[in-house]
């Protein structure tokens, strides 16, 4: 039976509040008519154990993030009480896509690939409204008019995204990055006889 899997749903339970620090260099850039600044790289990240209220750092590097939408504050989705999620029976973001991508997918080679969306930003009136997609890449090379087929298909399909309830922060909605969908993390997908089988 064919099945898919969504193990990374939008839904998360916030067991830690997780702040950037460190050191910025910032970069200012306009996308469908929202301007975002992003932090190019943040060396390390507090986290802050509610219960206890102690705090811990992690070192990281390397990584660009949204952080304002408009002059108004990103949200991590650690930092806030309630998540974002699909209205009604809507699918989870990473679903939906793939499922509109069906056509395009099935012309992969069989084999494993890594599908690379994330930095994916849901804004106060629950639309998507920043998200990078860098391309499929697997053991089996994507021929490049395929890639531009796929990526183009990306951005027609998430122009009207499926409706979602905003995430909140203390009853106020918010703009919140999904960290599940985070600058470095890829949706791995498995294609078999034209269909997409599997998804981790």
């Amino acid at each position: 039976m064919t099945t898919v899997r969504n193990i990374l749903p939008l839904i998360v339970l916030a067991l830690a509040t997780c702040i950037p620090s460190g050191s910025f260099a910032q970069k200012f850039v306009t996308y469908h008519g929202n301007k975002f600044e992003l932090s190019e790289r943040v060396d390390t990240i507090t986290l802050t154990d509610p219960v206890t209220n102690t705090e811990v750092q992690k070192v990281i590097s390397d990584i660009s993030i949204p952080k304002k939408i408009n002059g108004q504050r990103i949200y991590w989705d650690l930092e806030i009480t309630t998540q974002p999620k699909p209205v009604g029976k809507n699918p989870p973001l990473n679903i939906f896509l793939l499922k509109k991508l069906s056509k395009q997918l099935g012309k992969l080679p069989d084999g494993v690939y890594n599908f690379e969306f994330n930095s994916v930003v849901i804004n106060t009136k629950g639309v998507l409204v920043y998200y990078r997609f860098n391309g499929i890449h697997g053991i089996n090379d994507v021929p490049d008019k395929l890639q531009k087929e796929i990526k183009t298909a990306v951005d027609k399909i998430l122009s009207t995204p499926p409706a979602m309830i905003p995430g909140k922060l203390n009853g106020k909605p918010v703009n919140v990055f999904i960290s599940h969908f985070g600058d470095e993390q890829t949706l791995r997908i498995e294609i078999k006889d034209h269909k997409l089988i599997h998804l981790e």
